[in-house]
């Protein structure tokens, strides 16, 4: 017999009105089990904003009659204390307390069972649906109102970067905001994120709840200007297409993104199922700013952030 464990960041999809998924679902197996009284325990990320769980389900493969096995649970609010191992039903799930405003910690434990031997059981994937809660003034689950302007920057950040050209398995551009830029990274080839605004109503929102938000994106290669193979545009030229095509109306609520902001992973989302909408963007071209005595491609993009009563609620 063989005892073994492994960590795990849960990847969330958006199922909207407050529904969510969280699920382990790695490129390999969690594990495979080779013997009987094999044991596995799987520690995950925690989960904020959680009022309740709705359902549970593994992928488990090589289950037979005779090939069987146990998924148990113990939680905890501070991964330190946890408690006493419970079967993993979705009874047991539901029978604990949640505090939206509390980190729940899970870890999960797979025993292989049964009378044969022969064969593997393997786990493939942990899924677990849950309701989040919006109102909760803590938590990676949400922007903050009192933080919106530096959240949109490490947001907007997050998104670039999965974009970004790349040369030798390096990012051409650092994607900064403009304040880094005026301190010790002036001579960076960068994508700066400038001039972020706010406001509580505009026509840009289709709610009066909703944040109006616009920014600049300011684009220069700083050491040199070097062209694609075809020898038709600089690398400049492309990441500011590439950056109008994204943000073009046409295209964000469709264009999905793999990215972590303030600590979830979110795999192949759409901006739309992220709380962002009617996005504008406008190709602005040349302009010189002063307070970097330097001439960028400027971009203007507008957006709008669903919010519900005074928490602007994004993510679960």
């Amino acid at each position: 017999m063989s005892a073994t464990t492994s960590s795990a960041t849960w990847q969330r999809s958006n199922l909207g009105a407050f529904q969510v998924q969280d699920h382990v679902r790695p490129n390999l197996p969690i594990v495979s089990l080779a013997a009987i009284g094999d044991t596995h325990v799987l520690s995950t990320s925690f989960i904020e904003q959680l009022s309740a769980i709705n359902s549970i389900g593994s992928e488990v493969t090589g289950v037979t009659a005779t090939r069987t096995f146990t998924l148990e649970f113990r939680h905890s609010t501070d991964n330190t204390t946890f408690t006493a191992w419970a079967s993993a039903t979705l009874g047991n799930l539901q029978a604990i307390t949640y505090t939206a405003n509390n980190r729940e910690y899970y870890q999960w434990r797979m025993t292989r069972t049964g009378s044969d031997a022969t064969g593997l059981i393997t786990w493939n994937a942990l899924v677990l649906g849950s309701t989040y809660d919006p109102s909760a003034t803590s938590g990676h689950g949400k922007f903050s109102a009192w933080g919106l302007r530096s959240e949109i920057k490490l947001f907007l950040k997050a998104i670039i970067e999965t974009v970004s050209i790349t040369y030798a398995g390096r990012r051409t551009f650092e994607v900064l905001a403009f304040e880094q830029a005026q301190t010790s990274k002036a001579n960076a080839n960068a994508i700066l994120i400038a001039d972020v605004t706010t406001g509580t109503g505009s026509a840009n929102t289709i709610s009066s709840d909703n944040y109006p938000c616009e920014c600049d994106l300011l684009i220069k290669m700083q050491n040199g200007v070097s062209g694609n193979p075809q020898g038709y545009a600089t690398e400049q030229e492309q990441m500011a297409g590439i950056l109008l095509d994204i943000f073009r109306e046409r295209n964000w609520a469709g264009n999905r993104f793999s990215f972590t902001f303030k600590g979830i992973s979110f795999v192949a989302v759409p901006l739309s199922e992220l709380g962002m909408t009617q996005f504008k963007v406008e190709d602005r071209g040349l302009v010189y700013v002063k307070e970097l005595d330097s001439t960028y491609n400027q971009i203007r993009l507008k957006f709008s952030i669903f919010a519900t009563r005074n928490n602007i609620t994004v993510y679960g």
